[in-house]
């Protein structure tokens, strides 16, 4: 039955992902994807590389104001009811596993794709909602579930629409949807018409473990991306993600806040951050660059990650014959 609870998770959950994103902007420069890549965006080979804790970061992190907004809206607009009828060990319990397998179903499409948002614990807390009035097992008064019943799907259906659109990673929407739904017919097994739902020590502890496990994700995150350091290598806004034809190195130094060796021999400056794999700082530079389009899971469309290496000029020599596959032409790296 409905109590008079204050919905401390719903709150608390707005709460952190508007500071984070406060972060984001400040970090970044005004270009909050730009340090999304650094404070735990699901990046799949990233995750596949050892980053588990991008996972959980995510639903933490949003990709624009609009997108944080809508989200939180939603968080807002239907969590607090949830929360009070299931009660806050639930609910968080609820959010956070239904992100965890929105994230999951994301990075099993098989695609390289950057996603920052919490629609997938969102969507799991709408479907939970859902499925809750629809078979409110004691939980709900009769009159009150009948006519919640009416409307109860629609959001699910219009949020489902949405999902179809470009830049929408539906696989995160659908997979926390199905998690939340399915769970909360286990957190609420207890629920009668004669028993409603009561606090519970197990639930309690595993709300705490989901908790902190979300913010120590949070925190491991910052710890290997040192978002912070962004504000030393920007600029003028966005100046460090002009998409040229530079070559794969200059582009990973770029990241990585190294400069070239002037000319009579000077020491080259220090690097901005700990050294790090040409091939991940590389990656991160092509996720970095592709913020005009993410939102919780935008395929890579950036130019310098799409476009072909430019072909040398032709050499005035004549070029060798070569009749075996081990003799191979002179390498460039003009990448684009």
């Amino acid at each position: 039955m409905l109590r008079q609870r204050t919905p401390v998770v719903s709150f608390g959950l707005a709460a952190v992902c508007v500071s984070i994103f406060a972060l984001q902007m400040f970090w970044g420069s005004g270009e909050p994807v730009t340090a999304a890549t650094r404070m735990g965006a699901l990046i799949p080979s990233e995750v596949f590389a050892g980053d588990w804790w991008r996972l959980f970061s995510v639903m933490l992190l949003h990709g624009s104001l609009l997108h944080l907004a809508f989200n939180m809206l939603a968080l807002l607009s239907f969590g607090p009811f949830l929360e009070k009828l299931i009660g806050s060990p639930r609910y968080l319990l609820l959010f956070v596993l239904s992100g965890l397998g929105g994230s999951v179903s994301s990075i099993l499409r098989g695609t390289e794709i950057i996603g920052v948002g919490a629609s997938g614990g969102i969507w799991g807390l709408m479907v939970a909602g859902a499925v809750v009035v629809t078979w409110p097992r004691g939980l709900l008064p009769a009159a009150l579930a009948a006519q919640l019943r009416q409307r109860a799907w629609t959001p699910v259906a219009i949020n489902l629409f949405y999902s179809l659109q470009p830049g929408i990673d539906m696989r995160a929407h659908i997979g926390g949807g199905v998690v939340g739904g399915l769970l909360v017919f286990l957190l609420t097994s207890s629920a009668s018409q004669n028993e409603p739902l009561r606090p519970s020590t197990g639930f309690k502890f595993a709300a705490v473990v989901a908790g902190v496990l979300l913010a120590v994700s949070f925190g491991l995150a910052l710890a290997d991306g040192h978002p912070w350091q962004l504000r030393n290598q920007t600029s003028p806004r966005g100046s460090h993600l002009h998409r040229t034809n530079s070559s794969a190195s200059e582009l990973t130094q770029k990241i990585r806040g190294q400069r070239q060796p002037i000319e009579d021999g000077a020491e080259t400056q220090k690097h901005a951050e700990p050294d790090e794999p040409e091939e991940r700082a590389h990656r991160r530079l092509i996720a970095a660059g592709d913020a005009a389009s993410l939102s919780r899971g935008v395929p890579l469309t950036s130019a310098t990650a799409r476009k072909p290496p430019e072909r040398p000029p032709p050499s005035r020599t004549r070029p060798t014959r070569c009749s075996s596959r081990h003799c191979s032409p002179a390498r460039h790296h003009r990448a684009g």
